[in-house]
């Protein structure tokens, strides 16, 4: 060794100076200088270590399970309401309100399920989206997708619905195997909002601010004061552990669960990146909790899945293992994929130009249409010589002859 350097066991290039040593992350060399971006981090390599610095990105709430929520700054607790509850809202009176209708739906009171979803915008449209996939814009049902002056709403793949704002709120609603929200706001809202989501400042320990502005110190007592209706009750503290009551429950949901928390299973290469403990303790309470416990325990890793691709990890082939009965159970037209996209997949995409392409959100799975065909209005894929053409608000049946600007076609 020579004075002053050390050895880069990275790269085997023998004795380098300190200022000169290689960096290491996920199994890629770094010279020195060098960095890589990742969840609104950017980390560069210096003297051999990793040097990391927050981005200014959005951030997200989400409701999963019907009762486990992540606030914004990351605060995870568990709430079993039955009512409809202010999710999300600006401080601003006249912006944007995003409300959750939580019901009981099993035999006891902690069994609780995501009814709807309800995004009221600036402009006071209302639109509401059922655990069914209805879709209803000021109590009028609407078809998908659907292009209003701020609002754009479109279904990616059977499994989830997107709404995407002009004014940085992105509501991703997942259907199956149960209706799931993750709100995922910009940073344009940082310090502006409140609700169950919390108030988005980067601090969790005033995310339980209720709607009278005071910090509480249990989650039931927060949440309470953000119901949408005075009608409802409040809910009582419960203690619950849900595994503790039966057995074969428990058995069952660490035989399922424990899968996340494997390292040399389907999903350790996410691992790194999203650490799999919380998934797999709420995928152990519901999978005990719920009566349809498959259902809840899919929700449960699907979330997780959820997580890994908005940390830019996609996960596939974990359908094999676990929760294959819904990939397997498309329409008879449609196909399942990890990475299912509607972008240019739709009859109307044909004549028009699909704005759904430019928009961003989460890569998610589910069921639509192969490469080469595309859908309908009767939600079926079909080949285009099968589509109908659109020209405003005309549809032209496949065949059929019209005239537009007093040319035929």
């Amino acid at each position: 060794f020579l004075i002053g350097t050390v050895f880069d066991d990275i790269t085997q290039t023998g004795c380098v100076a300190v200022n000169q040593c290689s960096c290491l992350h996920n199994g890629q060399t770094y010279q020195p200088g060098q960095s890589f971006s990742r969840t609104c981090h950017k980390c560069t390599c210096i003297r051999g270590q990793w040097s990391c610095m927050d981005l200014d990105c959005p951030a997200t709430c989400s409701i999963v399970g019907g009762s486990h929520i992540t606030t914004y700054d990351g605060k995870a607790y568990t709430f079993h309401g039955d009512c409809s509850y202010v999710l999300s809202k600006q401080t601003n009176k006249t912006a944007f309100t995003v409300l959750g209708d939580i019901v009981k739906c099993g035999k006891t009171d902690i069994e609780t399920c995501l009814r709807s979803v309800t995004l009221v915008t600036p402009e006071s449209t209302m639109i509401v989206i059922k655990a069914s996939g209805r879709v209803f814009v000021n109590k009028m049902f609407s078809q998908m997708p659907l292009f209003m002056a701020d609002v754009r709403i479109f279904q990616p793949s059977t499994f989830y619905i997107v709404v995407h704002t002009s004014y940085g709120l992105r509501l991703e609603v997942q259907l199956t195997p149960i209706m799931q929200v993750y709100i995922v706001a910009s940073s344009s809202h940082k310090e502006k909002t409140q609700g169950l989501c919390g108030d988005f400042n980067s601090v969790r320990a005033d995310d339980f601010r209720t709607i009278n502005g005071l910090v509480e110190g249990t989650a039931v007592t927060f949440a309470n004061t953000w119901k949408n209706k005075a009608s409802c009750p409040d809910v009582a503290q419960n203690f619950e552990m849900p595994c503790s009551l039966s057995v074969e429950n428990e058995r069952y949901a660490k035989y399922w669960c424990s899968m996340l928390s494997d390292s040399k299973g389907i999903f350790s290469q996410c691992h790194t990146e999203i650490n799999p403990n919380y998934y797999k303790e709420i995928c152990l309470y519901d999978s005990c909790n719920c009566e349809r416990s498959e259902e809840c325990m899919c929700a449960a890793v699907s979330s997780y899945v959820h997580a890994c691709a908005a940390a830019g990890v996609l996960l596939s082939g974990w359908r094999n293992t676990t929760c294959g009965k819904y990939s397997s159970s498309c329409p008879d037209t449609m196909i399942y994929d990890y990475t299912m996209t509607s972008c240019d997949r739709t009859c109307r995409s044909l004549s028009q130009t699909d704005f759904t392409c430019q928009l961003d959100h989460v890569s998610v799975d589910g069921c639509g249409c192969a490469e080469g065909t595309y859908l309908n209005d009767q939600g079926e894929c079909v080949p285009a010589s099968r589509c109908s053409c659109y020209n405003g608000g005309t549809v032209v049946p496949p065949g059929a002859v019209t005239r537009i600007y007093g040319a035929t076609w």
